[in-house]
């Protein structure tokens, strides 16, 4: 049973592996939301943070395979990917304590 899933996700295109791991990783979260009292982090930081890195995975991804690549280029991506990383994230957390989600 748990070698079905492991031989599917071997044979995947890497931006359909990024987006079920995004999936996977919001049902972790909901199975979570669903074994404690409070679920409002849930909507309001979970899924947003979620969505959040798994897009800006994805761009990512594409950049590095489809762009020209040189080891500058490539240092580039990555900083600014997570210069956006840390940014994004730290909105989101002000957005969330602050109540404006």
């Amino acid at each position: 049973m748990i070698l079905f899933p492991i031989i599917i996700y071997e044979r995947l295109n890497v931006h359909f592996a990024i987006l079920f791991d995004g999936a996977a990783m919001i049902g972790y979260l909901y199975l979570i939301t669903w074994l404690t009292s409070t679920n409002n982090w849930f909507s309001g930081l979970g899924i947003p943070l979620v969505v959040f890195i798994t897009i800006l995975l994805e761009v990512y991804v594409f950049c590095t395979r489809n762009l020209p690549k040189s080891i500058l280029t490539n240092a580039l991506y990555a900083i600014t990917a997570l210069g956006i990383l840390c940014v994004g994230i730290e909105l989101m957390v002000d957005w969330y304590l602050y109540e404006m989600i």
